[in-house]
């Protein structure tokens, strides 16, 4: 989305604000409900930053080890997570952190026992959720955001849209 709202020399966000008002009209005009996705306009493809060790199974019995040398990788919904049918670890806990930048990659140089399984979630995107439920029931899940209302905000809609407990980590309501 982004390059096509360059491209029309718009800014690189120009797009953005306008998406509601651009489905609309593109419904109308083809006569059934059409979202910019569909036609191949995506503000990201959906992605879960991440460090520690867990491997993806498939249905045909294969498996796949998914870990960084140096840490943090990205881990995108298509076409993997799409095709796994469950997620395992020898972590013992997953942690969600909000802050991608500077907090991850902290954690993740504190982790090099891979006791933890961490992952970057400013707001649950679908490769997020999607690890979720690929990841053993059992396993805890915490997250470790910001103590303002928007910290809080992320919680509540991981705790909304995860189908699991999530709970706040080192998180105290200011």
């Amino acid at each position: 989305m982004r390059d096509a709202s360059a491209r029309l020399e718009l800014g690189s966000k120009g797009l953005e604000p306008q998406k509601a008002r651009l489905e609309s009209c593109l419904s109308y005009l083809l006569g059934r409900r059409t979202t910019l996705e569909s036609c191949g306009l995506v503000l990201s493809e959906p992605k879960a930053e991440m460090a520690g060790r867990l491997t993806l199974h498939f249905p045909d019995g294969t498996a796949q080890a998914v870990e960084a040398i140096r840490g943090i990788y990205s881990l995108p919904l298509l076409p993997d997570l799409e095709c796994a049918v469950r997620i395992s670890t020898p972590a013992t806990r997953v942690i969600m952190v909000e802050n991608a930048k500077t907090c991850l990659p902290q954690l993740a140089t504190l982790n090099q026992e891979g006791g933890s399984l961490l992952m970057a979630c400013a707001f649950p995107n679908r490769a997020v959720l999607r690890i979720l439920s690929l990841l053993p029931p059992e396993l805890p899940v915490w997250h470790f955001g910001d103590a303002d209302p928007a910290g809080f905000l992320i919680l509540a809609k991981l705790r909304e849209q995860a189908g699991r407990a999530v709970r706040p980590y080192l998180m105290v309501h200011r």
